[in-house]
């Protein structure tokens, strides 16, 4: 019986074995007919790792605009392809791997596939991400708090202090060193308080003109500027002299130049001021006969 058995399974082996090749082969073509493989376009953003690489060698970068971004073709079957997205995929330039050149500074960018990715190819999986090279500077700058308009009648402008008063700024040294003061400004304007202000504090060149803080990074967004507003009076200035001018001489008048003055400082000191007084000590006529 098992004879008879081998021979059925024999007979005709050529032919059984092409109905085989044939039938694995109309499956595989339905199959691909209900599912088969695409490609789709993606661009995404290039994410950068070890960045401070490049600062610990004392250097600023900036990404060429073209090549901040990268687009690939990924092939796969359409059930997959059609369901992915952006997000399922990232694409890496480790700057510690940067690779200078006379004409252009280039990083290496891995695209990586978050979902699938056995199941996926990517078109040209490595690109190249184009990097600016220049000196990196870092400089401390005090900030000057600065007073705008005039307090309210009768009072005056007191101290004015910013907190905290120095910017640590760093960026191509071409940028910062055109830097010549940072300054911080309140309005002050009819006030007759004390005030407080948060404010952006505004870095500026020899010539008074704005810096471009595009390419730059400050240790602070925002200062706290704090202006003291103190009372103010105008009083007369009185002059007292001592001795005697040379015999067939006398003083006829005794008067300073202003004759007054403005003082400020806090209401209740002022309110006891009536005039400021030269103490006769300071000038002596003894024997004088002129001027």
């Amino acid at each position: 019986m098992l004879r008879n058995v081998v021979k059925i399974l024999t007979r005709n082996l050529g032919l059984k074995l092409l109905a085989l090749v044939f039938a694995v082969t109309m499956w595989m073509v339905v199959v691909n007919l209900d599912d088969p493989t695409i490609s789709r376009p993606f661009t995404i953003a290039v994410t950068l790792e070890n960045e401070d690489v490049i600062t610990a060698a004392n250097k600023y970068f900036e990404i060429e605009p073209d090549s901040a971004n990268v687009t690939f073709n990924v092939f796969g079957k359409r059930s997959i392809v059609n369901e992915i997205s952006s997000s399922d995929f990232k694409a890496v330039a480790d700057m510690s791997r940067l690779i200078q050149g006379e004409n252009e500074n280039i990083v290496p960018v891995e695209i990586i596939a978050l979902r699938y990715a056995s199941k996926l190819t990517i078109s040209k999986r490595t690109r190249q991400l184009k990097v600016l090279l220049e000196d990196l500077m870092r400089q401390a700058f005090v900030i000057l708090p600065v007073a705008q308009g005039e307090p309210a009648e009768g009072y005056a402008l007191g101290s004015t202090v910013v907190e905290p008063n120095r910017l640590w700024v760093s960026g191509p040294k071409e940028v910062v060193s055109t830097i010549d003061t940072v300054k911080a400004s309140i309005d002050v304007t009819n006030m007759s308080t004390d005030i407080s202000d948060s404010v952006v504090p505004v870095l500026l060149d020899e010539n008074g003109e704005n810096v471009d803080t595009t390419r730059l990074t400050l240790s602070l967004d925002i200062v706290t500027v704090k202006a003291g507003i103190v009372s103010q009076k105008t009083v007369p200035i009185k002059v007292n002299y001592s001795g005697k001018p040379k015999e067939g001489y006398e003083v006829i008048s005794a008067v300073a130049v202003p004759k007054e003055v403005t003082i400020k400082g806090r209401s209740d000191i002022l309110n006891a001021i009536s005039a400021i007084t030269i103490p006769e000590e300071v000038i002596n006529v003894e024997g004088a006969d002129e001027k």
